[in-house]
């Protein structure tokens, strides 16, 4: 087991996080667990200041929505998809 310092450390989670290389491949090259590997994830996303649960994306509000449009315009941009 090896230890790391800060910036190493996140170093590897950005290239885990970038997916450079995955979780398991850097566990062997840098002889740390799995669950380091998570930890120097989490670290990198906290360093970049990136919220870790994704929030949805907000609907646009220049394109109108299905809910108002009426039954015949529906009917239309379905029948388009298909």
């Amino acid at each position: 087991m090896s230890y790391y310092l800060y910036a190493e450390r996140l170093d590897i989670g950005k290239r885990v996080f970038s997916k450079e290389i995955d979780s398991s491949k850097a566990a062997s090259i840098y002889d740390i667990t799995l669950i380091d590997v998570d930890e120097y994830v989490k670290d990198y996303i906290k360093s970049i200041r990136l919220d870790p649960i994704a929030k949805e994306k907000p609907v646009e509000e220049n394109k109108p929505g299905y809910e108002s449009m009426t039954k015949e315009e529906l009917i239309k941009v379905i029948m388009k998809k298909i």
